[in-house]
């Protein structure tokens, strides 16, 4: 919202005589070039504008100013001179290399260090100073030479290829198709080969954070069976089981299977069926109404339905197969 009233107040006061010489904004840090003494008069101008937003002005100190990670500094009357900005308090952590994060988290940090060290516009003494800084980092956590060098020497090539060749990259007309899965080495890295043949990456994520490791002490009041996902219900009578998912609360979902039972016509329901299929009617067992996964996103309710589905140890009322259907779900049910 804020990003859309700074568009329109730039088309706005643009032909104003206080609009200043260079105006640059990234989303709500904006980088102006403005006579000392009219600063005061434009912060006014900008607040009367937007009520709602707060704009607060920062002035260089000592010819010195910072922009996001760029520190700009005075070269001369006519020139400017651009150098990479870390706050005071930067600590040089980041995620270390014995952490059990995918190698793309990894690099991610020093990827990005690497592109800012070749786009930025740096003279010669402060690109060697971040290029060592940029090798230091990378000792603290734990990275070798060999790593950095690496990705320092691929942005230097991609740099110099945009820059002093006329080769462009070929870009593929496919649309790439990404899929995000949890990390886990032993399985991951194998697919990751296997859905490369088919054009699709796998964007992995670690599960094992600081958050998931400590305990909620928080109460929590709600009943189970008032959250959505994937639902099990229980015959009494014999050891057969229903699977079934609902994006609504899973209660209503048994209600309705009680009801068809009750009230039956064949075909509205799978438990139903099964209850009314045999010459000794069968019971449904309601106090074995379980959640067996909590789902509140809507597009996974159909994954996860058929894993449990996929289970190979168990027998089912549901007569339609899994809605999604692949082998590796038999695989994970043999590995439960």
């Amino acid at each position: 919202m804020a990003n859309t009233l700074i568009c329109e107040f730039e088309e706005k006061i643009k032909n104003h005589p206080l609009f200043p010489r260079f105006w640059s904004r990234y989303v709500d840090d904006i980088f102006v070039i403005i006579d000392n003494n009219k600063v005061e008069e434009l912060e006014k101008i900008l607040n009367n504008e937007f009520p709602t937003i707060k704009f607060t002005f920062e002035r260089e100190n000592e010819g010195e100013i910072a922009f996001l990670d760029v520190l700009v500094s005075r070269k001369n009357i006519l020139e400017l001179k651009f150098s990479i900005y870390r706050k005071p308090t930067h600590t040089d952590r980041f995620i270390t290399s014995d952490s059990f994060h995918c190698e793309q988290h990894k690099r991610a940090t020093f990827n990005s260090m690497a592109f800012r060290l070749f786009n930025i516009p740096m003279e010669k003494e402060d690109f060697v100073r971040e290029k060592n800084c940029i090798s230091r980092i990378a000792t603290i956590n734990g990275f070798d030479n060999h790593f950095i060098s690496k990705i320092i020497n691929k942005h230097k090539k991609n740099f110099e290829m945009k820059n002093f060749t006329t080769l462009l990259k070929i870009e593929s007309d496919k649309k790439k198709k990404f899929i995000s899965v949890p990390y886990f080495p032993l399985i991951t890295n194998k697919l990751n080969e296997s859905f490369k043949k088919h054009d699709i990456k796998l964007v992995q994520r670690s599960k094992f954070t600081i958050k998931n490791s400590l305990a909620n002490n928080k109460f929590k009041s709600r009943n189970k069976l008032h959250e959505s996902g994937i639902y099990r219900e229980h015959c009494k009578t014999c050891d057969y089981k229903y699977i079934g998912q609902s994006k609504r609360r899973i209660f209503e979902r048994h209600k309705e299977h009680v009801g068809a039972i009750k009230n039956y016509q064949k075909g509205t329901s799978a438990v139903a069926d099964h209850m009314h299929s045999f010459k000794i009617k069968h019971e449904l067992d309601e106090n074995k109404f379980e959640l067996l996964k909590k789902v509140n996103c809507e597009k996974k309710l159909n994954g996860w339905e058929s894993l449990y589905i996929s289970n190979i140890n168990q027998k089912l009322m549901n007569k339609d197969p899994p809605p999604i259907s692949s082998y590796l779900f038999g695989y994970i049910g043999k590995m439960n």
